[in-house]
């Protein structure tokens, strides 16, 4: 698909989150990872080919030798290919999911219950294997020069999988001390643990509350569907979807195309949810009053 793509000349190719299991780190000098060095080549050099910028998922580890806690850990990452050939950039999953991604108790007092709960996991019941990963340190963004638009640049985010039904990921992500930072976003995403049914657009859906919330374009690649190019009004506009008649879909498809920017700054982006904190605060308020009122008055009934 990518081959297919590239005919269009696009300024940026994005990848889901899983596009196969595997490691993606130019670093690993052991024999046994030949497989996922000439991976990341292939990504970098397409990049270059193409002249595109290039996202894609993938498992990334740091060697963490001298902790005590792990020697190794494990990140949930979105990498970004340029088309100069430098160096990759990368962004870790801040907000993991429980028992998918991440057990909890792994450090501490608790660490029974951790074993306990982490050899039920698909995963760790495999030969007890800790195969939790760790969280990012922030919510990075990416800058691009688009070759189609005379080298105008761009600032984006990538939050990944479920990261979209947290609004404070993107907002996060579109908001900065001077103004809106980020004008589009990436939802990179693995909806393949669930089959066919109805959560592939449930998951769509909750990106156009993104979108709209931030006013930003969103473009979802998502290998199981439904991938999507929604504009910042919330219309999508473009959906490639998987075959309806089988939970696995045995074909791949893609789409090109532009993806627009909204300059309009919300006031949801600059203020998060403080509206909602404050109605829940009300609310509070006056059930506490309805409650002591009820607790403190005495009702006479007439007998009949």
């Amino acid at each position: 698909m990518m081959v297919h793509a590239a005919k269009e000349q696009p300024d940026l190719v994005v990848l889901p989150e899983s596009p196969w299991f595997m490691f993606l780190d130019e670093t690993k000098k052991r024999n046994e990872f030949w497989f996922f060095r000439d991976c990341y080549e292939a990504f970098r050099g397409y990049a270059v080919e193409q002249g595109c910028y290039v996202v894609t998922g993938c498992a990334t580890w740091v060697d963490t030798p001298y902790d005590v806690l792990a020697p190794m850990r494990r990140y949930n990452s979105a990498m970004v290919f340029n088309p100069q050939g430098g160096p990759h950039q990368r962004y870790d999953k801040v907000h993991l999911v429980y028992f998918g991604e991440i057990v909890p108790f792994r450090f501490g007092r608790f660490r029974f219950l951790y074993l306990w709960i982490n050899s039920l996991m698909p995963f760790g019941a495999e030969g007890n294997e800790e195969f939790s990963f760790f969280k990012g340190k922030e919510f990075k963004r990416f800058t691009m020069a688009a070759s189609s638009l005379n080298n105008e640049r761009f600032e984006y985010g990538i939050p990944i999988c479920y990261e979209d039904v947290m609004p404070y990921v993107a907002r996060t992500f579109t908001s900065g001390e001077d103004g809106k930072r980020a004008q589009f976003l990436l939802n990179i995403s693995n909806d393949g643990w669930f089959g066919r049914g109805i959560q592939q657009p449930q998951h769509l859906a909750i990106s156009v509350f993104r979108a709209v919330e931030n006013r930003v374009g969103i473009a979802r690649a998502v290998n199981t569907g439904v991938s999507a190019i929604i504009d910042p009004d919330g219309r999508v506009r473009v959906r490639v979807d998987g075959d309806p008649n089988t939970p696995w879909p045995g074909k791949s498809g893609y789409a090109v195309s532009r993806l627009k920017v909204d300059s309009r700054y919300t006031w949801y982006t600059q203020y998060g949810d403080w509206f909602a904190w404050t109605c829940a605060a009300l609310w509070l308020l006056f059930y506490l009053d309805y409650f002591f009122v009820r607790a403190t008055t005495k009702y006479e009934h007439e007998v009949i």
